[in-house]
């Protein structure tokens, strides 16, 4: 099931999504970053600063985010994986709109992106 939560929505409960078969869901935007970990996160802060809300969209299945960078420091023994782990909703820019799901397939020329459960969404050039 497909869960869609803006980044800024705070405790608030997560939404799941039910497309009928006649019915998908579709979504434009000006940038999709494919993947939320350390630089998507990035991208998508640096562009969301600049762009209308929900303009920029992060795709991302998992709701926990680790900060992989600081691993070097867990394997010499100066932190704990505990310390790399957040919630994926502290990490995304509240600028950006979150769709928890991952991708099945990119077309570059249409400037399109399906995910697993049949959300499709495209980029807006103009």
């Amino acid at each position: 099931m497909e869960y869609v939560q803006n980044a800024a929505a705070g405790t608030a409960p997560l939404t799941p999504l039910r497309p009928c078969a006649t019915h998908t869901l579709h979504y434009r935007c000006k940038l999709l970053v494919v993947g939320g970990g350390s630089g998507g996160c990035t991208i998508a802060a640096k562009f969301a600063r600049r762009l209308q809300k929900d303009a920029v969209i992060v795709l991302e299945p998992s709701d926990v985010h680790y900060y992989q960078p600081l691993w070097t420091l867990v394997a010499a023994g100066v932190t704990s994986v505990a310390s790399t782990r957040r919630s994926a909703r502290s990490v995304l820019p509240s600028q950006a709109r979150w769709l928890r799901d991952s991708a099945s397939s990119v077309d570059p020329a249409r400037q399109a992106v399906v995910t697993t459960n049949g959300t499709s969404s495209t980029m807006n050039t103009s």
